[in-house]
Order: structure tokens, then C-alpha cells, then sequence
């Protein structure tokens, strides 16, 4: 049986365990999109309890693509200096640590992004207007640039690699999933044309970063409407996008925050299927709350699993894995609530 505490090697990435924090957004980033105090609080306490690996909460690549008026923001070079501060922190316990890029696409509220999405105030998206056509080739170009300075200003942090989030709903996921992407052009269709955004930005990034600087995508297993196509081309995907560099894939999914009674991990026998046909490292991501969840990834040939809300609950998790002893949190979701109310992060937080 693999050791979760055992290190591992994500392409070039090298990391102590087999522990991952997922990216995991804070609330706590100050209204200009940099980092708050709170945040290097937050990851100074995961890499004193052993996390092998944290990846930050997403930075936006652009301050038209930004989330929530809290998200991070890694669209200037005024920001390069907090990821470093935070890359300092995670190295100074002998850590990795990732940073997250992203653009939000049709998550981006217009009262966030000064109207340049096509979202109603309300945050709707408009009537007849899907996500991914909303964007011109020209703007497809301006964000794919976007994302290749984001990664350039995190290597020059001294980051340990990037992540680039195509889950989730935001806008490389809408390019992704056939369920949102519509497009007739070189960007829609077949699922060579629904990746082909990032892998331009994967290879955009490995060509001005270097090949051997580690790039991480974060992706859907799965979706609303015919899941064993999804899967099936999901696949075709990630044998793409390993041929042009990528290191290593993190598996999430989309309903997550609904998934309360589904055996853990969530994702897990997706994931198997995936790493049995595909030659590239994966991250599995969602309802790991025990260590017994841990080591049926990895037996299942699953190389690390990544962790969110239970690190909120617990920062010492690792040690508590190590006891054998379980996770407190019990799935409540009061984490995507409590930090904007009240500005705690979990009901077991004094």
C-alpha cells in the first residue's frame, strides 16, 4: 500500500506527502485584489502542519475576470510581492507551494467587473447569451495573453508552479464542458477544439516560464447532461494536454457542496478510469474527510489527494491522519457563508 505520507513527484514537481490543499478561497483579500493579512495567516499555519503541497486561492489573471470583490488578483506586477511573501512562508516548512490562475468568465458579476461581462446586475447571466460566446476571438487572445503573464509574475515570485482552474463553472470550464460551449469556430465543437484554449495557455506558459517549470490544471470529472460522453472525452483531453507538458491534473466535479451522502472520495471511481488510460499524475479532489478515503485513492493509483474544507475545520489535518483520526468537519457548508457574516471560517472556530 502507497504511504499518503510518502513523497511523491508530480511531473517536475516534487513534494514530502501525498497531502494537498486545494485551492481554497478565503474571503479575505483586500478590495484592490491584494493579499490580506488574513491569508498569510491562513497559509502560515497549513505549512507548519506538514501540508505537502498548498495551492493558493484562484488569482484572477485580469481585473475584468475577477470572481467576488474579495478574489486575489495577479493581473499587475503591484501584486507579484504578496505571492512571494506567501511562497517564503510555505518554503520556510520545507512545502510546496501552487499558485492558482484563473479568469471567471460567466461568473464574473458586472457590478465586480465594471459591466465588461455580459451579466445582468443581478449577476444572471443575459437571456440567449451563453458564457464562451460572449467572447470575441480577439478577447480569447487578450485572456490567453493574460494567463501567460499571470503565470510569468508567479515564477518570478519564486512560486513552486501554477495551477491554471478550468473547473468549476468559470471560463475555461464553460470552453470545456458542451453542456455551455456552443462555439462553430476553432474553439467549439469536438473536443480537440473545447481544449484547445488551454492548451494554448499551457503551452504558452512552458514556453516562457521554461518546460521544466510546473503547470497543474484543475478540471470538472464530470457534468450535468450525458456524463459517459463527458468522461469519455475528458480523457482525449488530458492525453492532449499531457503530450503538450502538463505535470499533473487535480479531478474535481461539479455539485460537490451537495454531495454529503455519496461514498468518498466523490470522485474517485471516475478518476481511476481516467488514470488507467491516462499516463499523467492526478490529484483527486472532493469528500476526503478520513485517512482511510486517502489510501483508497491511492491504491486506486490516485498519486496525491488534495483537501479543502476540512483544513478549514482542522489546519493540523496531517497529524490528525497520522492518529488515524478523522476530519471534524461534517459538511455544512457554513465556510461558503460564515467568512462574509461573520468572519470566522468554520462553526468549530472560536
Amino acid at each position: 500500500m502507497t504511504n499518503a505520507f510518502s513523497p511523491v513527484t508530480l511531473g517536475h514537481l516534487d513534494i514530502k506527502n501525498r497531502l494537498v490543499r486545494s485551492a481554497t478561497h478565503e474571503y479575505f483579500g483586500e478590495p484592490d485584489g491584494s493579499l490580506g493579512d488574513r491569508q498569510f495567516e491562513i497559509v502560515e499555519e497549513l505549512a507548519r502542519n506538514e501540508v505537502g503541497l498548498i495551492i493558493s486561492a484562484h488569482a484572477c489573471v485580469t481585473k475584468w475576470g475577477r470572481s467576488s470583490p474579495e478574489q486575489n488578483r495577479i493581473s499587475e506586477d503591484r501584486f507579484i510581492e504578496g505571492f512571494k511573501r506567501l511562497t517564503e512562508i510555505v518554503h520556510r516548512h520545507d512545502g510546496k507551494f501552487v499558485a492558482q490562475i484563473s479568469h471567471a468568465g460567466g461568473k464574473a458579476p458586472s457590478r465586480v467587473n465594471e459591466g465588461r461581462i455580459a451579466r445582468s446586475p443581478s449577476g444572471l447571466p443575459l437571456k440567449d447569451q451563453t458564457p464562451t460566446l460572449a467572447f470575441t476571438l480577439d478577447e480569447i487572445n487578450e485572456v490567453k495573453e493574460d494567463f501567460i503573464r499571470a503565470a510569468l509574475r508567479m515564477k518570478s515570485a519564486g512560486v513552486d508552479g501554477v495551477q491554471i482552474h478550468g473547473a468549476h463553472g468559470y471560463m475555461l470550464s464553460e470552453f470545456v464542458n458542451f453542456v455551455e460551449n456552443k462555439r462553430t469556430d476553432d474553439y467549439g465543437g469536438n473536443a480537440m477544439n473545447r481544449v484547445r484554449l488551454i492548451r494554448e495557455i499551457l503551452e504558452g506558459i512552458k514556453e516562457a516560464c521554461g518546460k521544466e517549470f510546473p503547470v497543474l490544471l484543475k478540471i470538472n470529472s464530470n457534468t450535468t447532461e450525458d456524463n459517459g460522453r463527458y468522461v469519455e472525452e475528458l480523457i482525449e483531453m488530458l492525453k492532449i494536454l499531457k503530450d503538450s507538458g502538463l505535470d499533473a491534473v487535480e479531478l474535481s466535479g461539479t455539485g460537490f457542496s451537495n454531495l454529503k451522502d455519496v461514498p468518498t472520495p466523490f470522485f474517485l471511481e471516475t478518476a481511476a478510469i481516467v488514470r488507467r488510460q491516462v499516463d499523467l499524475p492526478i490529484i483527486l479532489v472532493g469528500g476526503t474527510r478520513k485517512i482511510e478515503d486517502v489510501e483508497r485513492a491511492l491504491e486506486a493509483g490516485i498519486e496525491a489527494v488534495s483537501i479543502s474544507r476540512p483544513f478549514i475545520s482542522d489546519p493540523d489535518l496531517v497529524a490528525r491522519f497520522k492518529r488515524r483520526e478523522a476530519a471534524r468537519c461534517i459538511h455544512c457548508n457554513q465556510c461558503f457563508v460564515l467568512p462574509k457574516t461573520t468572519g470566522k471560517r468554520c462553526i468549530f472556530e472560536k
